[in-house]
C-alpha cells in the first residue's frame, strides 16, 4: 500500500471533482460511462482492458482504504459487458447501473447512486469518482508500466469515425488525415463538444484528451462561439421570459444546489450573487432553453466578475448532496443531447477501434495550471521502448512507445522521431 502512494502522489492524478487520489476516502466509484455523445472510449476500455481495468480499482481501494467499491456503468451498456459483470461477481466491487445522461461529472454521478438507493447523502469528501483511463493509468504505476498510449474517440464530419489506440503526443493534424480528413475550414473540439478547448492541427493527444470532435466551420456550435460576449448578455436580458427550464434541467440545482440560472437572466439575482460560483460550466441550460439563449454565458461572465473581487464559494469539508425528488426526470439524456447539438447525422452504429502510429510525437513541456513537464533526452539522442522522456511535475512522466530519436527540444515543446 505504501509503494502504490508512493508511486500515486508524485503521478498527480486526480479523480473526477479535481482531487487528488492519495488521501484515504471510504468509498470509491469507477466510472464506466462516457458523459459525451458518439463516443464509447470507457466501454472499450472495460471491454478491451477489463483486467487491467480493474487492478487499477484494486490498487486504488488499497492506497485509499476504501471500505466500499462500486462501479457506475452506463445503462445502456450494461448488456454489453455482461461478460465484465460477471468477473466481478465473485468480488467485493458492486456493480451499479446509472442513467445515460450528461453530465457525468463528481455530483452527477453520486446524485445518480443516491436516486438508486445505493447510497444514502454523504459527505462528498468521503468519495472519489475516477474515470476508466485514470483507473488504467493507476494500474500501470502499480506494476511499473509506463503511461504512453491512450485510447480516443474521433467522431464528427469526418469519413472514418473510430475509437484509436494512439501514443500520447500524437499531432491532431495526423488523427485527422488518419480518419479520412475533414471539410475545408474544420475546427477540432477536444472533450466537450458544447465548451471543449478548439484545438489546431500543430497541437498533440495529451493525458486528458478524451474525444475529438471534427466540425464544419458552418456547424451551429462553432457559429454560436462566435456571438460576443456581450451581445450574448444583452439578448439574454431582453428574451428572456422566465420559463425556468434552465433552472429545472440545471445539474446544479436538482443535485441540491444553489443555482438558479432563470434568476441571473432576468436580473433578480444581482452580481454579489455567489449561486454563480456554483456553475460547473457543463451547459445544459444553454441546450434546454426553448428560446435559444445562453444561460452559461451569462453566470460565467458573472462568476468572473465575482472571482476578480476576490469572491470565494466557502464549501464545507461535510458538505452533502441531496438531489431533489424530480431530479431522474431532469437529467438530459445523451441522445437528446447528441439531436440537440446537431450531431445525430455523425452518429456511427458502433465505432470501429483502430490503432495508430504517428511517425513524430509533439508533446508541449508547459501545461494549465502550473503542470510542467522537462524533457529527459536530448536532441539527437536515441532511445528505447519505455524509456522516460519527459518527468512532469504536477502531472505524470511521459514513456516513449517505442525506440526513436529526439528531433527537436526548447522550453514549449518535445519533438521526437518514432524508428
Amino acid at each position: 500500500m505504501q509503494l502504490i502512494n508512493e508511486r500515486l502522489v508524485p503521478a498527480a492524478l486526480t479523480d473526477l471533482a479535481g482531487q487528488p487520489l492519495g488521501p484515504p476516502r471510504g468509498l470509491l466509484v469507477g466510472r464506466i460511462a462516457d458523459p459525451w455523445p458518439l463516443t464509447s472510449c470507457e466501454l472499450d476500455l472495460a471491454l478491451s482492458a477489463g483486467e487491467t481495468l480493474l487492478r487499477g480499482v484494486a490498487a486504488l481501494a488499497l492506497a485509499q482504504h476504501a471500505s466500499r467499491i462500486l462501479l457506475a456503468i452506463r445503462e445502456d451498456w450494461w448488456s454489453q459487458l455482461e461478460d465484465f459483470r460477471r468477473r466481478i461477481a465473485a468480488t467485493p466491487i458492486e456493480a451499479i447501473r446509472i442513467p445515460a445522461a450528461y453530465p457525468l461529472d463528481h455530483n452527477a454521478i453520486v446524485c445518480d447512486l443516491i436516486n438508486a438507493g445505493v447510497l444514502q447523502p454523504v459527505a462528498t469528501s468521503q468519495i472519489s469518482v475516477v474515470d476508466s483511463q485514470t483507473l488504467i493509468d493507476i494500474a500501470a504505476l502499480s506494476t511499473k508500466q509506463p503511461t504512453a498510449w491512450r485510447t480516443i474517440a474521433v467522431v464528427g464530419e469526418v469519413d472514418r469515425p473510430a475509437l484509436i489506440s494512439l501514443p500520447i503526443g500524437t499531432p491532431i493534424g495526423e488523427i485527422v488525415a488518419f480518419v479520412g480528413g475533414a471539410p475545408l475550414g474544420h475546427a477540432v473540439r477536444q472533450n466537450d463538444p458544447l465548451h471543449g478547448n478548439l484545438v489546431n492541427e500543430n497541437d498533440a493527444v495529451d493525458l486528458d484528451t478524451r474525444v475529438l470532435y471534427v466540425l464544419s466551420h458552418r456547424h451551429p456550435l462553432l457559429v454560436r462561439a462566435t456571438v460576443p460576449a456581450h451581445n450574448q448578455l444583452a439578448r439574454a436580458t431582453s428574451a428572456c421570459v422566465s420559463c425556468r427550464v434552465c433552472t429545472d434541467t440545471c445539474p446544479d440545482f436538482i443535485n441540491g444546489g444553489t443555482l438558479q440560472p432563470h434568476l441571473l437572466m432576468n436580473g433578480q439575482a444581482d452580481s454579489t450573487s455567489a449561486m454563480v460560483l456554483g456553475c460547473s460550466g457543463c451547459g445544459v441550460c444553454d441546450v434546454t432553453c426553448p428560446a435559444g439563449l445562453a444561460p452559461r454565458s451569462v453566470a460565467h461572465q458573472l462568476a468572473e466578475e465575482l472571482r476578480r473581487r476576490s469572491f470565494r464559494l466557502a464549501t464545507p469539508a461535510d458538505q452533502q448532496l441531496t438531489p431533489i425528488v424530480e431530479r431522474p426526470l431532469r437529467r438530459l439524456p445523451i441522445e437528446t443531447l447528441t439531436a440537440r447539438l446537431g450531431l445525430t447525422a455523425q452518429q456511427p452504429a458502433q465505432l470501429p477501434h483502430r490503432t495508430l502510429i504517428p511517425k513524430r510525437l509533439r508533446l508541449p513541456l508547459v501545461l494549465k495550471a502550473g503542470a510542467k513537464r522537462w524533457a529527459t533526452v536530448a536532441v539527437g539522442q536515441r532511445f528505447d521502448t519505455a524509456a522516460r522522456i519527459a518527468r512532469g511535475e504536477q502531472t505524470p512522466d511521459i514513456f516513449a512507445p517505442g525506440p526513436g530519436i529526439v528531433c527537436a527540444a526548447d522550453d514549449q515543446t518535445l519533438l521526437v522521431e518514432l524508428r
